[in-house]
């Protein structure tokens, strides 16, 4: 995040043509670089502030706007005001079925925050809608439906609905797949997402019958990080390094393999993770267990 904004600042030192894009898409950028670093109010400044911009690069952009300036509010807690600019995201849309869907896909998250799951699903399933009617094929395409099978794997998982979250996450991953690769990033978290979603099963199961479940989770999480750690030389894939050592971490424990989860907890806790991150609260709680796990070992 920090190399990134560091990126844009000196972008924005430079001397640019007014009829350029660059200084107004760093500034966008910088925005965003911020927001995923925690710093909301800086860029929420930013945000407004190109806004206002009458330039016919800020009109263009006016829904991804609307979408960072949403995102800033739900983690504000402003509900309202997210679904206020959310809604104008995907009513600026036009005929921009790309800008229309990650309106409306935002929109469903809210819902979902807002306890209204049967809404979501319903938000959800008009954007496949959508597309259908749009008459537009090809990768793009493809890629929107997944995106969208993706958000309604995540809505069914926060209703508890296992199965069907674990259904729309396959054939979310199945098209990752086919378009992007094995070895995409994207595809590679889609891999992770569906193993959780695996193991969340397993924790229903007997332990006699969740065994061969959690090995072949294992494996995969175990594949998909080894493919993460080859691409981070730069350091741009630690936060998928962390969160996949971490499920590791929590599968050592219930393999009862102590030493097994401390290495990867330990290597977790050495890496520079965002304080605000879900991870960190994660590895206190692996900690806790490989402690107590530690303890029945003495």
């Amino acid at each position: 995040v920090d190399a990134g904004i560091e990126m844009y600042d000196k972008l924005l030192r430079g001397k640019w043509s007014k009829k350029t894009k660059i200084p107004f898409l760093s500034r966008f950028n910088r925005s965003l670089a911020l927001l995923k670093g925690g710093e909301l109010e800086e860029a929420k400044g930013i945000l407004y502030q190109i806004g206002e911009n009458r330039s016919s690069t800020a009109k263009h952009a006016k829904g991804k706007i609307y979408l960072a300036l949403g995102h800033v509010a739900a983690m504000d807690g402003n509900i309202d005001e997210a679904v206020d600019y959310f809604e104008n995201s995907f009513d600026v849309a036009g005929d921009d079925i790309s800008a229309m869907a990650r309106g409306k896909k935002c929109f469903a998250m809210v819902q979902v925050k807002n306890g209204q799951i049967a809404e979501a699903l319903s938000t959800l399933e008009e954007i496949l809608e959508d597309i259908s009617n749009s008459g537009s094929e090809g990768r793009t395409v493809n890629i929107l439906k997944a995106e969208t099978w993706n958000a309604m794997a995540w809505v069914y998982k926060n209703d508890g609905d296992l199965s069907q979250a674990k259904n729309f996450a396959k054939l979310a991953l199945q098209v990752y797949k086919t378009e992007l690769g094995e070895k995409n990033p994207i595809t590679l978290r889609n891999v992770s997402n569906l193993q959780l979603l695996l193991l969340r099963e397993a924790e229903n199961l007997e332990k006699s019958e969740a065994k061969s479940i959690i090995d072949a989770v294992k494996y995969e999480l175990e594949d998909a990080l080894a493919a993460f750690v080859e691409m981070n030389g730069m350091g741009a894939y630690g936060l998928d390094v962390a969160s996949l050592k971490t499920n590791l971490g929590f599968i050592a424990v219930w393999q009862e393999k102590p030493k097994k989860a401390r290495k990867l907890l330990r290597q977790v806790q050495e890496m520079n993770l965002p304080s605000w991150h879900s991870i960190i609260n994660r590895s206190v709680v692996l900690e806790e267990y490989v402690e107590a796990l530690e303890k029945l070992e003495r």
